[in-house]
């Protein structure tokens, strides 16, 4: 842990983008209406530097509590996961708009593997369909891990190998 600052034992160092900043996050919901309306702050929640994904439950059990649930949720792509998709229209029936990021995985980059969007999530059956069919065995939505999601697999026997992309070639022998 690193003190950023003597006044403040709780601030942080926070990145978001290209901005870095000492101190806190802000989350800030208002109202988004069409029309003559004003628009309305609904919600505001400062935290530490954490990722949106973690503060959105929080935000969405603040609006419940005050029976403010919107139908849908406009939001930008730091506030979004696939999991969070799901859980905030089974838990508060509320559809979330926005841009889910693309898998950065290594696997992806390097093309030596498989990554999230190969494999096919199937929520309400509580399943993972992997790319060559087999399905999870385990699902689980441990709150210590929230927004996340995990699903295990049974371990392959020595018979039956995962496949995925092609293996770089090897070099050819020296002469």
């Amino acid at each position: 842990m690193r003190i950023v600052s003597p006044y403040d034992r709780e601030a942080r160092r926070a990145i978001c983008g290209n901005t870095g900043w000492s101190g806190y996050l802000v989350h800030v919901t208002e109202t988004c209406e069409t029309g003559p309306q004003a628009n309305l702050i609904t919600d505001i929640a400062t935290t530490g530097p954490t990722r949106g994904t973690e503060a959105l439950p929080g935000i969405h059990i603040r609006f419940r509590d005050r029976g403010l649930l919107p139908r849908q949720h406009l939001l930008d792509g730091d506030y979004l996961s696939v999991s969070l998709l799901h859980r905030s229209l089974r838990d508060h029936q509320v559809e979330l708009v926005g841009p889910v990021k693309a898998s950065g995985a290594w696997q992806s980059k390097e093309q030596t593997g498989f990554t999230r969007d190969d494999f096919t999530i199937e929520f309400d059956q509580r399943q993972v369909i992997c790319p060559n069919g087999e399905t999870s065995h385990i699902w689980l939505e441990p709150p210590a891990m929230a927004p996340y999601t995990v699903a295990r697999y049974r371990p392959y026997s020595a018979t039956r190998a995962p496949t995925g992309p092609p293996a770089p070639a090897a070099p050819p022998p020296a002469p």
